[in-house]
């Protein structure tokens, strides 16, 4: 069951989720006054299709010196929530081994299959040389709009390299890459967070994999 509660103070009428609703009475976390029960509703059901793993779809994802251990905790969860089959942690990438990985990652380490390596660009050519398809994210001038690509490569072996956030990919692995994709912006910044645009992208390829 969800409760939501209501500040009753005219002048704040806060709204929240009381994920401890076993006290009769709460207080306001914004102006401390009494906040009543306003509702409750129960739990939605997950879809069913949201229950099953993409059988034809076959990413595995690099990150190549991601410096954030929160960026690379979301990243994680982001990767379980879609079936990655495994995660290469390379150079400065945090490991789940860090104490606080899972403050983002919230526990999704532990259903996700995942190894540390020291050189990107060595593992990437044992990859290369077992017939994986190797595809860089990052916004460069051998880039190509991420939006613009319509072929399901997804059906064999592809791994998704993220690079560092400042620095980006190693300029290495984007000559070994196969595709080099970009994600199109409209706004004044010229790039999206490390964990936002490895989610879009994900997200994209695995529209494709639908197909």
């Amino acid at each position: 069951m969800t409760v939501i509660r209501e500040c009753v103070n005219p002048e704040c009428t806060f709204r929240y989720p009381d994920h401890d609703s076993s006290h009769p009475i709460a207080y306001c976390p914004k102006c401390g006054q009494r906040a009543e029960i306003c509702g409750i509703f129960p739990e939605s059901n997950q879809l069913s299709f949201l229950e099953k793993k993409n059988p034809s779809f076959h990413l595995s994802i690099l990150l190549d010196n991601v410096r954030s251990i929160y960026n690379a905790g979301s990243i994680f969860r982001t990767a379980e929530g879609f079936g990655i089959e495994e995660l290469f942690l390379c150079g400065i990438t945090p490991t789940p081994q860090h104490a606080r990985f899972s403050k983002t990652s919230l526990g999704a380490e532990q259903h996700l299959k995942w190894s540390y390596h020291p050189n990107a660009v060595t593992l990437c050519d044992q990859l290369k040389k077992s017939k994986t398809v190797i595809i860089s994210l990052e916004n460069s001038a051998q880039a190509t709009n991420l939006y613009a690509f319509q072929e399901n490569i997804f059906n064999k072996n592809a791994l998704l390299v993220v690079g560092n956030e400042i620095s980006g990919v190693d300029p290495q692995l984007l000559q070994m890459s196969s595709y080099i994709f970009a994600i199109p912006m409209a706004g004044f910044k010229h790039s999206f967070n490390v964990a936002t645009a490895f989610g879009i992208a994900v997200s994209y390829f695995y529209s494709l994999s639908l197909s």
